[in-house]
């Protein structure tokens, strides 16, 4: 699997995403209300994160029930909060917290992104540091998403 997956649009602008904020990983994924899914669009990866995890995750995560809590980008969707996830927050190791391990990374901001007053997407980063605060990069995402195009799409 080449890197960034989904529409060269939204795939191109993932990238420039998970590289100026110096994630390891980035997706987005939109809400699809009737079926109750997050249906991934697009997913990037450094090129040193070790492949298999990420072909398994972007794998795993093509289709996501919003009622598996133990991801964030789950946790965002359905609180409407930017959501931190670390990899040692969930005991046994289960939803975000083992693909957090998987990509040898300790933590992953997930950020809901609204239009006209509903949540239609979610957009996740994991990240190598524990800097800059979730905070930050969640407005840093938004003001992002506010630019870009293809989401006015959704």
């Amino acid at each position: 699997m080449t890197y960034p997956t989904g529409p060269a649009n939204v795939a191109n602008w993932l990238r420039r995403l998970r590289v100026d904020l110096h994630g390891r990983a980035a997706g987005v994924w939109v809400v699809d209300a009737q079926a109750n899914l997050l249906r991934q669009i697009s997913f990037d990866a450094a090129l040193d994160l070790p492949r298999e995890a990420s072909e398994r995750f972007a794998l795993a995560t093509r289709e996501v029930p919003i009622d598996n809590t133990p991801l964030g980008i789950v946790g965002a969707v359905t609180t409407g909060q930017v959501t931190e996830m670390f990899s040692s927050d969930v005991p046994g190791q289960i939803g975000s917290a083992y693909w957090l391990g998987e990509f040898k990374t300790p933590r992953s901001v997930a950020v809901p992104i609204d239009r006209d007053g509903r949540t239609v997407a979610a957009i996740a980063i994991a990240l190598g540091s524990l800097e800059p605060s979730a905070t930050i990069l969640g407005e840093a995402i938004r003001t992002m998403a506010e630019k870009a195009t293809w989401l006015d799409e959704l």
